[in-house]
C-alpha cells in the first residue's frame, strides 16, 4: 500500500508462488492519477524484490487484461484462451450459440470503440462515474 499523508492512494495486491509473484490487483485513487502512484508503486515494489529480496521473486505475472504499466514493464508476453465444453444436447447447443452470439456482439461493439478511439473514453468516464463524489460542507 502507498500512502500520502497517512492516506492510501494505491495499492498491489498478489501473491509469491515458488519465485514467481502473481499480480491479483492493483488499483489507485483516481484523484491522485496525474501523479502516477500505481505506477511509482508497481516500480518501488519491483525494486524491493531486486534488492535484497528474500522472497525469492525472480518474476512477475501481471495476469490477464491490457494496461499501459504491463506494456512498459514486461519483457514477455502471451496469449491465452479459454476454452467452453457444452454437452450434446438441444440445452447444450442452445447455451454455446447464445454465449456465441453475445460474444460476437461484445468483440464487434469493442472493436468498433477502438476504432473510433471512444473506447478509452468511455472507460474514463466510467472510471469518473464510479469515483465516490467528495462531500460538500456548508
Amino acid at each position: 500500500i502507498l500512502y500520502v499523508a497517512n492516506r492510501p492512494c494505491a495499492f498491489w495486491m498478489g501473491d509469491v508462488n515458488q519465485t514467481t509473484f502473481g499480480s491479483d490487483y492493483v488499483a489507485y485513487d483516481g484523484e491522485f492519477g496525474k501523479y502516477s502512484p500505481g505506477m511509482f508503486l508497481i516500480v518501488k515494489v519491483i525494486e524491493g524484490f531486486c534488492d535484497g529480496n528474500r522472497e525469492g521473486v525472480a518474476r512477475i505475472d501481471f495476469a490477464t487484461g491490457h494496461a499501459q504499466y504491463k506494456q512498459v514493464l514486461a519483457n514477455q508476453e502471451w496469449q491465452e484462451d479459454s476454452v467452453y465444453i457444452f454437452a450434446p444436447s438441444a440445452k447444450g447447443i442452445s447455451l454455446n450459440l447464445v454465449r456465441s452470439l453475445v460474444c460476437a456482439i461484445d468483440q464487434a461493439a469493442k472493436k468498433m470503440l477502438a476504432r473510433t478511439n471512444l473506447l478509452q473514453r468511455i472507460k474514463k468516464r466510467w472510471r469518473a462515474a464510479a469515483r465516490p463524489k467528495e462531500a460538500t460542507h456548508d
